[in-house]
């Protein structure tokens, strides 16, 4: 009875590994750029784990990547109805919303979600800030993307968008500097931005 115990522990465990290192393996194409290959590894661990809200969500930024706008939708969706609380998946369909579809309400909402779940995300602060902009609501997008320096102070799209803002509301001096703080962390829409509105 032991022996057999064990033998069925030992399947198990090595399941599990090799479970481990195909996820592994898919995430390692995934980071060299492989995403077809990518996407045939992860959707067939779904095949025995439909459940598996990491590798549906990962499989999402597959197909984002090669340009499947749709089924990387649909996976992100599918996160969410497993775990409306997802904070990336959230993000992602925000995203869509904003970017794809210009639907920037829609977006809002699911930015909220994810700023409730996750309320140190400057990400989400960032792209919320964004959508107001694109409403017309300049006091909140400014709000946001303080919050967004606030929590990270590194990240030059939230320099950039205030920047972006200030241009709007013609503080051309504040728009410089905030390009300039963003071009020295990296953010390549701040030097076009720079050359063109600060003299």
């Amino acid at each position: 009875m032991r022996i057999q115990l064990l033998l069925l522990l030992i399947i198990f465990t090595g399941m599990s590994c090799e479970e481990g290192t195909d996820l592994s393996r898919a995430d390692n194409l995934y980071s060299k750029g492989d995403y077809a290959s990518a996407i045939e590894m992860y959707t067939e661990y779904l095949r025995l784990h439909p459940e598996h809200t990491k590798t549906l969500y990962n499989r999402g930024r597959a197909y984002e990547e090669v340009g499947d706008d749709e089924k990387a939708l649909a996976d992100f969706n599918s996160v969410l109805k497993k775990d409306f609380t997802h904070v990336q998946a959230n993000i992602s369909v925000a995203m869509d919303y904003y970017f794809r579809k210009k639907d920037y309400h829609k977006a809002i909402t699911f930015l909220n979600t994810a700023i409730n779940y996750s309320p140190q995300n400057a990400v989400a602060f960032t792209l919320r800030g964004k959508a107001y902009q694109k409403l017309g609501d300049a006091e909140k997008a400014l709000k946001e993307y303080n919050n967004a320096i606030s929590i990270d102070s590194d990240l030059g799209d939230a320099y950039y968008s205030r920047g972006s803002l200030w241009l709007h509301l013609q503080k051309v001096e504040k728009a410089c500097a905030d390009f300039e703080i963003a071009i020295s962390l990296g953010n390549t829409d701040s030097k076009e931005a720079k050359k063109q509105y600060c003299k």
